[in-house]
């Protein structure tokens, strides 16, 4: 006799294997290259939305503060509210729907031109609640650089607490507290999320499609 009780249970452990751990890989990058606001690089599996500046004051590309690619930085102005609201922001998904995505390190390059301004990171998962990996953290101020001697801007690297999900997520960067001037600007460059694509076993998808059958079945005694 069929016995669906015990078959969860075995289907369940296959998926456990199947999703198990995956060697960290860049997601996506945005180094502005060619002054785009395009993804950089993707990972094989993985589809990632424009870099946008839509929640923002006002965007802009600049030469001055360079990360490692050398591909011109981008800067947010006027971010002068006491609290995080202006942000440039970036969606990630598994392209197909079987997957899933672990994600486990934000990674980018930041200053800004106040030494009372503040970044914070975060992210949504599919319209959700918001989860901060990072708040109420001191910009590094920019020294000294030119367009023709640019400088390398301060390496962020933030190693939250890995999460799993087969849904989009927004990842947001948001730059606030400049109350000196209403130019004051926050720049980032080669921002980048690591993290796994988590792809299921044939043989898992197998028992999931066995139990629905299974499930249909039982149903129409």
């Amino acid at each position: 006799m069929f016995n669906f009780k015990t078959f969860a249970m075995v289907a369940a452990t296959g998926l456990s294997v199947a999703a198990g751990s995956a060697q960290a890989a860049v997601i996506v990058q945005y180094n502005f290259t060619g002054s785009t606001l395009a993804p950089t690089s993707t990972l094989a599996g993985i589809t990632a939305s424009n870099f946008s500046d839509t929640n923002t004051s006002g965007g802009a590309y600049n030469t001055s503060y360079k990360g490692p690619s050398g591909s011109p930085n981008y800067r947010m102005i006027n971010a002068q509210e006491t609290t995080p609201t202006d942000y440039f922001s970036f969606t990630t998904d598994a392209t197909s729907p079987t997957d899933s995505v672990t994600y486990e390190t934000f990674d980018f390059y930041q200053n800004c031109v106040r030494a009372d301004q503040k970044y914070a990171v975060s992210y949504v998962i599919d319209g959700g609640s918001q989860v901060f990996i990072e708040a109420g953290t001191s910009a590094t101020v920019q020294s000294g650089g030119t367009a023709g001697s640019p400088v390398l801007m301060a390496h962020v690297v933030i190693d939250f607490t890995d999460f799993n999900t087969d849904k989009p997520v927004e990842w947001r960067v948001y730059s606030y507290n400049a109350l000196t001037n209403a130019l004051d600007a926050f720049r980032v460059d080669d921002v980048a999320v690591t993290g796994s694509l988590i792809v299921p076993e044939p043989a898992s998808l197998a028992l999931l499609g066995l139990g629905g059958l299974a499930m249909i079945r039982r149903g129409r005694r």
